[in-house]
């Protein structure tokens, strides 16, 4: 009404204009473009009545989405749409209006049963992004939670082969859609733990029954043998022969069937974590056999453990699941109070082209397969919690993506994979992963799965602290990318070979490892593995340069307690080690050479070719001039020949400093020569040693003391050698911690 009383009153201002429009032209038409413009105001949405859905709040369109809100909802804060709603409404909305549109999730937990897709019809703009932000409490599941009265006793025919048959419960997952041909797949396949179905407690990734029992001493190889079938499909005579204790084997004999068990742990060698089938055991029950994809023998002396037995589900917290989808439960005391999720989404978030996309305050959990999914651009996840995925938390890959202060953690696999840019045009993706707290990956797919695995070109890892994992802390590759500023700690905890940051392919250029903490690296000094007679251990470093990669930087870094060196170098080249300062280690720096002569043949396909597309097209060749001149072929090169690419050649090391307790006092700090001239064959360490010490490359202290040094007292000796300062240590790491 009041609009309508307002309309007349502008009516009668208007019809007053008209009979002085002559009188004074464009004064007159100012004053009716004002009145248009009135009325234009007038009959608009008013901000606090809201556009068709949502509400306006500065300048921006908010939609508000709750656990118990409607598909035909409003979107206010007091009429929550579901968040599927909140989406396809966004879709129609004139962006060109609005500042940006925040979806609000209210608290709670919005559980899934199918992936929460985003397309290019999702995608906001850069004057108008879309963002998803959560209140706090706001989780989104992609698993369905179990309570104890969803349980019931065991029964049925695999009951008879649990040893404590009446503590075991069950649950049908056939009922929320896992099927035996589900199961079947994984049974049948090489890797059980590529299996999605899995069991959480309490966000707690539970144990499939094995032998030992966790927490228990692992099965101890005694001898083994293999034999390789060159091609041709493998069966139980030409796979891996294990021979054990012989208490080993004498559980193993009461087992009904070895179909569906599975070994998993370090069978030849300590960078190599396999998991692979039991095949069958032997007529005298003395050895068992596997499907093996290794290429070499067991080694004695190496530990693993067997999984997915019905006969061992006699712990609690163990399950098993049939080959009829049946889950049987060995529970726990705090069982009734519990809450088990099972994931069955294999993506939570999918993000397939909805550029300018935020996520914001939310938790992201429990997944068959991965958290976040994104392939787009100028995407961010900020303030995240990202965890319980049965593979991989975050994979995001594209242009200008950003993900920052997110607590990442309980990961089957790598936490997070990140990929972007153009490395055949050096195009940079100008991603960054920054401000992360990331700990707790590679539950289950333990060998290669890192915090984080980076590639493509022009991309950066910074300020995040890693922790806690069997193999390394970051796994990268790619071109021009920069890994600054982290504190990676208590990573390569029972694997040797491997590095806390590990480069392992050759078309690795012009990247930079720079001001970087590396703390507790490697097997501990008083385990057990680091006791095996005739292993050829190498150690786990810090920076960690294998398969031929090079033209690499390293400085400014800290390595402490590395049970390896600080930088490890596989044959690379135009290598730059500086400023470095490494306490407490076997050697500052290390070569391997050995595997030189069959480079060409060891390293993947895959890495010559895309290293042989670049190369040598215009862009590289004006950039890296010298590459275009290496022979990749190594039957057509020698090792006296520096175009080799597997050559080592022009390596620069200097002013790195050591500090610290030495692991193997039977040597000196090891050092390759600074500015190699030509090709080198003898990695001999008293050899090294000399000419590095003539040319004043090194500066050592042993501090012949207890205890480890202080870094700010390593760095006060140093100051005068490398170019880190106590003030760039302190900004390493996160500047936060998520709050337990």
């Amino acid at each position: 009404m009041k609009k309508i009383i307002s309309l007349i009153l502008v009516l009668c201002m208007l019809g007053g204009m008209v009979v002085t429009v002559s009188a004074a032209p464009a004064a007159s038409f100012t004053r009716t473009l004002n009145l248009v413009r009135l009325i234009r105001t007038m009959f608009a949405k008013d901000e606090d009545e809201g556009p068709e859905f949502g509400t306006v709040k500065d300048g921006k369109l908010v939609i508000y989405v709750a656990t118990n809100g409607k598909k035909t909802a409003a979107g206010t804060a007091k009429d929550p749409m579901i968040i599927e709603a909140a989406r396809d409404a966004a879709r129609s909305v004139n962006k060109s209006k609005y500042d940006g549109i925040d979806i609000v999730l209210k608290s709670g937990n919005y559980i899934l049963s199918e992936t929460f897709a985003l397309t290019e019809e999702d995608a906001g703009t850069e004057d108008c992004p879309v963002r998803y932000i959560g209140e706090d409490g706001a989780t989104i599941i992609g698993g369905v939670a179990l309570t104890a009265k969803d349980f019931a006793p065991a029964t049925g025919d695999t009951t008879k082969y649990f040893p404590e048959a009446d503590k075991i419960l069950q649950y049908d997952l056939k009922q929320i859609g896992v099927t035996a041909e589900q199961m079947a797949k994984y049974f049948d396949g090489k890797y059980f733990n590529s299996s999605t179905v899995r069991l959480f407690k309490n966000g707690e990734m539970q144990t499939v029954a094995r032998y030992p029992n966790l927490g228990e001493d692992q099965i101890i190889i005694e001898y083994g043998s293999a034999e390789h079938p060159e091609g041709r499909e493998r069966d139980w005579k030409d796979t891996m022969t294990f021979g054990v204790p012989e208490e080993t084997i004498e559980r193993m004999r009461s087992w009904n069937t070895y179909k569906g068990v599975f070994l998993s742990g370090y069978t030849d060698f300590l960078w190599r974590i396999n998991d692979t089938p039991l095949i069958g055991i032997s007529a005298d029950k003395t050895e068992f056999y596997t499907l093996f994809p290794g290429t070499a023998a067991p080694r004695a002396g190496l530990e693993f453990f067997l999984y997915n037995i019905p006969e061992e589900l006699d712990f609690p917290g163990e399950y098993y699941i049939d080959r009829d989808a049946v889950l049987y439960y060995y529970p726990t005391e705090d069982f009734e109070e519990a809450t088990l999720t099972i994931p069955v989404v294999s993506t939570i978030i999918s993000v397939e082209g909805a550029d300018y996309t935020t996520f914001e305050n939310l938790a992201v959990e429990t997944s068959a397969g991965t958290g976040i999914k994104a392939t787009a651009n100028n995407v961010t996840i900020f303030d995240c919690t990202v965890s319980k995925m049965v593979h991989t938390a975050i994979d995001i890959t594209g242009y200008n993506n950003l993900v920052s202060t997110c607590w990442i953690y309980n990961t089957g696999a790598v936490a997070v994979k990140m990929d972007g840019g153009d490395e055949a045009t050096l195009t940079p993706g100008n991603n960054l992963f920054t401000n992360n707290y990331v700990h707790d990956f590679g539950l289950l797919s333990r060998g290669y799965n890192g915090g984080i695995t980076f590639g493509g070109c022009g991309n950066t890892v910074s300020h995040n602290e890693i922790f806690g994992g069997e193999h390394q802390g970051i796994h990268w590759s790619g071109t021009r990318n920069v890994i600054e500023y982290n504190y990676i700690h208590d990573v390569c905890k029972i694997c040797d070979d491997m590095g806390a940051i590990y480069g392992g392919t050759i078309n690795m250029v012009d990247c930079t490892v720079r001001y970087n903490y590396i703390k507790n690296v490697g097997i501990p000094k008083e385990s057990r593995l680091r006791k095996i007679k005739d292993y050829p251990y190498c150690g786990s470093h810090a920076a960690y340069w294998d398969m031929y990669n090079g033209n690499n930087n390293t400085y400014g870094n800290i390595f402490e307690n590395i049970q390896g060196s600080g930088v490890a170098m596989g044959n690379g080249r135009n290598m730059y080690i500086a400023d470095n300062l490494v306490i407490s280690a076997q050697h500052v720096v290390t070569g391997i050479c050995g595997i030189y002569v069959d480079a060409y043949y060891r390293t993947p396909m895959s890495h010559k070719n895309k290293l042989n597309e670049y190369m040598y097209n215009d862009i590289w060749a004006k950039e890296y001039p010298e590459m275009s001149k290496l022979v990749m072929d190594m039957t057509k090169t020698t090792m006296d020949d520096p175009l080799g690419w597997a050559t080592p050649y022009n390596i620069v090391i200097k002013d790195n400093f050591f500090y610290g307790d030495r692991y193997n006092t039977g040597s000196k700090p090891g050092v390759i020569p600074l500015n190699l001239e030509s090709p080198f064959y003898d990695w001999n360490p008293e050899t090294i040693i000399e000419i590095a010490e003539n040319n004043g490359n090194l500066i050592v202290i042993n501090s012949k003391r207890d205890g480890m040094p202080e870094v700010k007292e390593a760095l006060d000796a140093a100051k005068d050698v490398v170019s880190i300062t106590y003030e760039q240590f302190l900004e390493m790491g996160t500047d936060w911690k998520p709050e337990n």
